[in-house]
């Protein structure tokens, strides 16, 4: 079976990604792994003489593996909290840095899905406090979650295309878990209009800024519902529910469009490319800071 990697800091600050991911995994047939990096047991047993203090390990009655006693009484006692059973989940503990712990999620070639949780201020969770880990897990070109808030209903689903690249991946990527998940999906298309004032005492008898403004905006409106048609033609001949919006963002960039139409949607998931040319110059993690900072959404990242 695929696995699906839940990232836990075993504190109330992941609890929320760990709820989500296992309800997600659920319907798509996955099976979750909780993955804790424990950087503070190796600190331990190199710093203090063993016969004063030590790290004690116990064989887990499920997982029928030995791991430290107090990450297994924090694993417990987190999914206490949730109500969720050590049944659900497989285990896995990296001892050392949280760099090295997110490399070694590179050897795991069946992991289908990531996911990540962040706080109610848009801070990735406690395991990429370190920026050099933050590359390393985006650069393993996964799918993955980052949860901002508990969440067990996946029935509307947004997603932002860009019809000026070639999406037909990123579709094929949007369809399967749309078909997965049978919820309705809302593709989001913002239409970019860059306009710069003339200056008419120059060019007294062009048309006027705002003419040219407007002419600019529809030619591209039209391309893009023209797009949308198409595209959701073929959608609705496949069995899937959908929707579109139009957005378009004069002189501004696109991410603040795509801010103010989540807020009024308000989906379950929002799937995004972060590389897609619309958040223009904006890296991976400041777009998912931005947006976790502002909406209270969870987000699904495509790579």
């Amino acid at each position: 079976m695929k696995k699906f990697i839940v990232n836990t800091d075993l504190y109330e600050s992941s609890d929320a990604n760990v709820y989500t991911s296992y309800h997600l995994a659920k319907l798509l047939g996955l099976k979750p792994q909780l993955f804790f990096v424990d950087t503070i047991s190796p600190m331990i047993d190199k710093t203090f003489h063993p016969e004063s203090i030590h790290t004690s390990y116990a064989t887990d009655l499920v997982w029928q593996k030995k791991y430290e006693v107090t990450v297994l009484e924090k694993i417990s006692q987190q999914l206490e909290r949730l109500s969720l059973a050590k049944e659900d989940f497989d285990l896995e503990v990296f001892e050392g840095a949280i760099s090295d712990g997110v490399k070694s999620l590179k050897r795991h070639e069946d992991i289908e899905l990531l996911s990540v949780g962040a706080s109610e201020h848009g801070e990735i969770n406690r395991l990429f406090f370190n920026t050099f880990a933050e590359k390393i897990f985006f650069n393993l070109h996964k799918e993955t979650l980052v949860v901002r808030k508990k969440d067990d209903q996946f029935k509307k689903v947004s997603v932002l295309l860009d019809p000026t690249q070639n999406y037909d991946r990123q579709l094929g990527q949007v369809v399967k878990l749309i078909k997965r998940l049978k919820a309705k999906l809302h593709i989001i298309c913002l239409v970019d209009v860059q306009f710069l004032g003339l200056n008419l005492e120059a060019f007294p008898f062009t048309p006027s800024p705002l003419e040219i403004q407007n002419k600019t905006s529809q030619v591209l409106l039209q391309k893009a519902e023209l797009f949308l048609k198409e595209l959701e033609s073929g959608l609705k001949k496949d069995g899937i529910e959908v929707e579109h919006t139009v957005h378009v963002t004069l002189n501004e960039e696109n991410i603040y469009g795509l801010d103010k139409l989540l807020h009024e949607q308000a989906p379950n998931l929002v799937m995004i490319s972060p590389r897609s040319q619309f958040l223009g110059h904006f890296s991976l993690g400041s777009t998912t800071h931005y947006l976790m900072k502002h909406n209270n959404c969870n987000f699904y990242l495509l790579p």
